[in-house]
């Protein structure tokens, strides 16, 4: 089983071999048909038809900048985001490009590291130093570490059309001046209600799912934007690749939303009496989000072929992580049960208390696209075109 540790912890071989797996998915070949410029792209692919209606131009060219434009203005489908999926879809999402850093490095027990920004905010530390993510670019091009500039790391698919990595460490001042407090991550997994109607990026639904992943801020914050959104912003500044639909072209993608999975193992722990994921109903309009689903990676309009061959991930079967053999070193020890994985605290046991919630007919979020798309203006969008709603 692998083991997900804390990125500070990661010694020097580790450190080394992490940027070696990733740099060797970025030569892998696609699986996408056409396909992406590589295996990493591909995912960076996925990411991007989940919140984007585009077309290829020329299906017998690879899919990257140049071969590929939008069709629609409106930020769409949002299969796994402002949404219940949002965080078993970033799961499978996660697991699958673990399996592949498996299997390019050839071992069965390499987990991805999680940056716990609740308390390393340094700049120059861990995450990051030249020999893993590299630094800041002030809102230009990465200038240090394995992925500067575009002889290092080549961006061939991004929302912003740039070749390259940029940043721009807390330079929003406004959405992302500082990275989420441990006070708010608290907050935040004191929070009983997984979700509830609408089921949307309200910024009154204060809900689990909507406050980890931004558009609730915790009570008390003085900050307009919340926990998951906020980082990306901090992390890219005004300018960077942090902020798009193509984010996961950064590294950086992986490690902060492996934290967010983090979080949710620690949520579901601390509320075992569930339900540990709602709705549990199919939502009129808005596909892949309830409990026996199957949520939606890539647009088979877009391609031939699927970005994996696993069968279709639903919400419940992301419930126990432990299942998808890894573990976090925040984790209680887990052992074997009749050639199972189970946790100590026995999460595989509570979808039988998954309780059914009714829903009302949603009509389908979207929202018109920013010429940066910076989360603090979807927020203000958010505020100003989501229909009223009750918060549970």
């Amino acid at each position: 089983m692998a083991v997900r540790n804390n990125v500070s912890s990661l010694s020097t071989a580790e450190r080394d071999r992490l940027v070696k797996g990733v740099k060797l998915l970025k030569a892998a070949p696609s699986r996408f048909t056409p396909p992406t410029a590589g295996r990493y792209d591909d995912y960076v692919y996925v990411h991007m038809q989940a919140m984007l209606v585009m077309e290829i131009e020329d299906r017998a060219k690879p899919v990257r900048n140049g071969n590929w434009k939008l069709i629609s203005d409106m930020r769409m489908p949002m299969w796994a985001h402002r949404c219940p999926a949002f965080l078993p879809w970033h799961r499978e999402f996660l697991h699958q490009i673990e399996l592949d850093l498996q299997a390019v490095l050839r071992d069965p027990n390499i987990g991805i590291p999680y940056w716990d920004w609740s308390v390393d905010h340094s700049r120059s530390k861990l995450p990051w130093t030249t020999d893993l993510l590299g630094g800041d670019g002030r809102d230009g091009p990465v200038q240090s570490g394995p992925f500067a500039g575009k002889t290092n790391w080549e961006l061939t698919l991004s929302e912003d059309g740039v070749d390259h990595l940029v940043r721009g460490f807390g330079l929003d001042h406004q959405a992302g001046a500082r990275l989420p407090s441990k006070a708010e991550e608290q907050a935040t997994l004191q929070i009983a209600k997984y979700d509830a109607s609408p089921w949307s990026d309200n910024a009154a639904l204060a809900t689990f799912r909507n406050q980890l992943e931004g558009w609730h801020v915790p009570a008390g914050s003085p900050m307009p934007v919340g926990m998951h959104n906020r980082v990306h912003v901090w992390v890219g500044g005004t300018k960077g690749t942090m902020l798009p639909s193509t984010s996961p072209n950064d590294p950086a993608f992986f490690l902060h939303h492996c934290n967010i999975d983090r979080l949710w193992a620690v949520w579901q722990r601390s509320h075992p009496a569930g339900p540990l994921y709602l709705p549990a109903r199919p939502l009129p309009g808005e596909p892949g989000q309830s409990l026996n689903e199957p949520m939606i990676f890539y647009d088979t309009t877009l391609s031939t072929t699927p970005p994996w061959t696993d069968p279709p991930a639903t919400p419940i079967g992301m419930l126990d992580h432990h299942k998808l053999r890894y573990t976090y070193d925040t984790d209680p020890p887990v052992h074997d049960i009749e050639g199972g994985i189970m946790a100590t605290t026995e999460l595989s046991r509570q979808p039988a208390r998954i309780q059914e919630l009714a829903t009302d007919p949603l009509k389908r979020k979207a929202f018109r696209i920013a010429p940066r798309d910076r989360f603090r203006k979807r927020l203000e969008q958010l505020e100003q075109v989501s229909p009223a709603g009750p918060s549970s």
